[in-house]
Formats: C-alpha cells, structure tokens, sequence
C-alpha cells in the first residue's frame, strides 16, 4: 500500500533526526568551516537521495503564468496552483542583479526550503549577456587577465550577498551552481574556444574567492555539465576536482517524446561519478526544450523523470530534480489545471517517491524551524 503523504514526513523526519544526531558535526565535503546548517543540508541529501526525489522549480515565487511579484509576503507559485503545495527546491539566478532577491530567499529558509542559486553572468570582455561568446572571455577572468579585478569585484558583491542571507542570527545555506552548462557551447564559459584547464582553473578560483579569501561558509557548490551521456564533461578534463565540489548533476532538455532512456542514462552516469567522488547526486536543471507545451506524451512526469530515476537502486541515488521557470503560457515548465500534462504533474506530485516542500523533514538541523504550510 503506497505511504500516505502525512506518514512519509514523519518517517523522513525521523531518519534525517537519526541522522544528524549520530553525525554530530558533519563535514560538508569541501568546507571544513561550513556552518552548521549547510553541513547539515549536505548530509540530508545523502540521506534522502535513494528514499525520495526533491522537486524543484526556478523562479518559483517570482513569476508564474499571469503574475509576478517582488513581494515575499505573497508567497504563491505556479506549483502551488497546480498541486497545492510548493516545491521542495526553489531555483534562483543572479541575472536579475546580484542583490535584489534576499527577502525572498530568507522566506523559503524560513519556511523549510532548500535554495539553489544559478549565475547567467555578463560577458566580463564585451558587457554582453552571458550568450554573447566574444572576447575570450573566461581566459580573461583568471589570474593575470585583463578582467580578473572585474570578476574579483562581481565575487565581492556575490560573496556579500551569500553572507548577507541570515534568519534569527543564522546563515541560509545555498547550493550555488557557477558556470552551468558548462559543455554545451552556448554561453561564454562553455564555447568551443573554452580549454578545459581554464575552465578548472576559472572554476577553483571562484570557489577559493569566495570560501577562502571572503569567508563564505554557506554554500554547497553544483558542478553541473550538460548531457554527460553526450557532451562528457565529467571526464573531459573540465571536473574541477573533488575539493572544489559538492554536488554532481547534469543540465538538460530533451524533446517532448519518451526520453527516459536517455535521462536514465545520465542518471546512471552522474550516479556513479558521485558515488566514486564521494559526492551528491542530481539532476541540477532538466525538463522539455522549450516548456512543457511541446510535451509529445501525457505523462512525460512520470515516465520520463519518475521512472526514469527509479529504474534501479542505482539511478534513485539522485537528491534533487530542479526545472525552469513559469513565464508564460508558450514558456513554462509546470502545467497548470486544463492544461494536458497537469493530470499527469498531479500523478508525480501524488507518488509516495517524490517530495515537494510539505513532504521534507528539517533539513537543516533546525529544531525551532517553523512548520510548513
């Protein structure tokens, strides 16, 4: 008989208590100084990844289809309008402004969520977006480049932020995903031109900018290659290797046909690269190119994601599914009721294996933390 939702939270909440009670100060993997409560983020991963899948959506309380909004305080998402609860994971990016999203972030805290943060970065060399591949623009933020202090001062504004997120005196941990997509040729870090050692390099000394040289000890930090079935990029020579890493996914959309192969695949490939380099699992950002309208199938949720991460005890290692944002009917990734995938959506919402923001336990550690609504 399938696990009653009510029951699962106090099953996952009972083994994540167990857990970091016995581990008492458990290392996050790269930051021996983390705080607490990142360290205690990092080992409910591990813990959770093979007994459910956190969903998660980008942009999720900004904008939907029909609204957006500023305000923390109205605290509603597209996935709430969908299925009555919110996701479990909320995406966020710096390409609206480095400084401009810290109330809504301390409110998924507050609230119990896990924060993930993404960087469409500025090209440094052209002031282009981060689409724009000119200049040789990832060589030029290193050491000795001609726009290394540039980026040195954007990681001063990033590392200010991070430091900034605080509720009642503690930290918000953030798994911040830096140069994303790293090998599918699209974005100024991850052209053609890119070298394999520049990319490490420009990787390790964003992470030492801000652990070591700012003190920011809360964050977990996302490696996460596009397609590594296809594209590599865990053994190509762009892996920044295992003191520069937490967590290991993969990118990607897929047509709107049955890919579930191909997803378990990756799945499979990520698993195992985690799992050899003691790191987390996921599925950092996937969904159907182009929203979820071009779907070709009625349950590309649980086919194509549930069934795909549970086909084995291998490939139901992975913590987390993050996918994009809703913004507008011809641009979104989450179905709304009326919509043909929203039945379906409600099916993977309903399944006793996946888990939405009602469904996880404290994973911070936080025994005051206030209960979800």
């Amino acid at each position: 008989m399938p696990m009653s939702r009510a029951r699962r939270v106090g099953w996952f909440a009972a083994g994540i208590a167990v857990l970091l009670a016995s581990a008492g100060l458990c290392r996050a993997q790269i930051d021996p100084l983390a705080t607490r409560e990142t360290k205690a983020l990092y080992r409910s991963l591990k813990e959770l990844a093979p007994r459910t899948l956190l969903f998660g959506h980008q942009n999720t309380i900004l904008t939907g289809i029909g609204w957006a909004s500023d305000d923390p305080s109205d605290w509603k998402s597209d996935v709430h309008r969908a299925v009555g609860d919110f996701p479990a994971v909320f995406g966020f990016d710096f390409i609206d402004g480095v400084e401009v999203r810290k109330r809504q972030v301390e409110e998924v805290f507050r609230r119990g969520g896990i924060i993930t943060y993404s960087w469409h970065a500025r090209n440094p060399v052209t002031g282009g977006n981060y689409l724009d591949k000119n200049g040789d623009a990832l060589r030029a933020i290193l050491p000795g480049g001609t726009k290394h202090e540039y980026w040195c001062r954007e990681l001063d504004r990033a590392a200010a932020f991070f430091d900034s997120l605080e509720v009642d005196g503690v930290k918000v941990p953030v798994i911040f995903r830096p140069f994303h997509e790293n090998t599918n040729g699209h974005f100024w870090w991850s052209h053609k031109g890119v070298k394999p050692e520049d990319f490490v390099r420009a990787w390790r000394f964003t992470v030492w900018y801000l652990r070591d040289k700012r003190g920011v000890h809360n964050l977990l930090y996302a490696y996460s290659p596009s397609r590594p079935s296809q594209l590599n990029g865990l053994t190509d020579g762009r892996y920044p290797g295992d003191e520069w890493v937490d967590i290991v996914g993969f990118d990607c959309y897929w047509g709107g046909g049955d890919v579930s192969d191909m997803i378990r695949e990756n799945c499979r490939l990520v698993v195992r690269f985690a799992r050899e380099h003691g790191k987390v699992a996921a599925i950092t950002e996937a969904g159907v190119g182009e929203g979820i309208s071009n779907a070709k199938i009625d349950d590309w949720f649980t086919r194509c994601i549930l069934e795909a991460v549970y086909a084995d005890d291998e490939t139901r290692q992975v913590a987390y599914w993050l996918t994009w944002r809703n913004a507008s009917p011809d641009h979104h990734w989450v179905p709304l009721p009326g919509e043909p995938l929203h039945a379906d959506f409600v099916r993977f919402y309903e399944d006793e294996r996946t888990s939405f923001l009602r469904d996880i336990p404290d994973v911070y550690g936080m025994s005051g933390a206030e209960s979800k609504e």
